[in-house]
């Protein structure tokens, strides 16, 4: 089901799934609640209530939707009150708690559509990632992007940073993979921000891997220290390696300048 109408819950393991079949929302074990892309055999994480103790999950008739405790108490809710609204899972991502007035459809709560998912392992010389959804990802879902505020972040699958450019409110851009061997942020002009300080080093490849590391070539630049959920609530998640560090299993899809 693609709706959660008003009156109706969702429990641990229990999924609301968009009808393209590409996006699905679950109450994990764990008490998140999480919103997941699935891409063939890799899932990753696009939004999540944050919570660790939630175990229902309640459209209720008055409008709001509210994640409980196992004793009922609240740990989680939109603060909508339009009554007899539903939530709905769109075929964009976008998870929303909307209610009728006068024949129109009225939003009450979003999580905005999930971004353009552009997604490798790997960035070969000449390559490079840009702001809006473009990324590296791993085959357990650890992930570097470039956000909207110029930082670089390489994040686990539910979001917390392993590491960072510090580079937040410095206008970079895009993170391209130098042909002298050297990663570097650069802003919409082309002037640099941040670098890996590797030119001169033979180019081979930059790569999220399945060991939770970040590397350039041999070079490791971060590695995760705790272990993390992975890439959620599928059982298909690749967890091939290729060579130089690089996981299988994920189209290159990223942008060559």
């Amino acid at each position: 089901m693609s709706s959660l109408p008003a009156g109706a819950s969702l429990d641990v393991d229990q999924p609301l799934t968009s009808e393209n079949g590409i996006f699905v929302l679950i109450l994990q074990q764990d008490g998140n609640l999480v919103l997941y892309r699935l891409d063939g055999t890799m899932s990753w994480p696009i939004w999540a209530s944050g919570t660790s103790d939630m175990v229902h999950l309640w459209m209720q008739p008055d409008g709001n939707l509210v994640g409980v405790m196992a004793d009922g108490t609240p740990v989680f809710a939109t603060g909508t009150s339009h009554r007899g609204g539903w939530l709905e899972l769109q075929d964009d991502g976008n998870l929303i708690v909307v209610a009728t007035s006068d024949d129109r459809l009225i939003p009450q709560w979003t999580t905005g559509p999930a971004p353009a998912a552009r997604l490798a392992s790997t960035l070969a010389p000449g390559e490079g990632i840009d702001t809006g959804g473009e990324e590296l990802i791993s085959s357990l879902c650890d992930r570097l992007t470039v956000q909207g505020d110029g930082n670089v972040v390489f994040a686990d699958a539910t979001g917390k940073a392993i590491w960072a450019s510090g580079t937040d409110g410095s206008g970079g851009i895009r993170l391209q993979y130098q042909y002298d061997g050297n990663l570097v942020l650069v802003d919409g002009s082309g002037r640099p921000h941040w670098s890996s300080n590797t030119a001169g080093q033979a180019p081979t490849v930059v790569s999220v891997n399945a060991d939770a590391t970040l590397r350039i070539g041999s070079k490791v630049l971060a590695h995760r220290s705790w272990s993390s959920p992975g890439c959620g609530p599928t059982d298909k998640t690749d967890t091939t390696t290729g060579g130089d560090g690089g996981d299988g299993g994920v189209d290159k899809v990223v942008t060559h300048r």
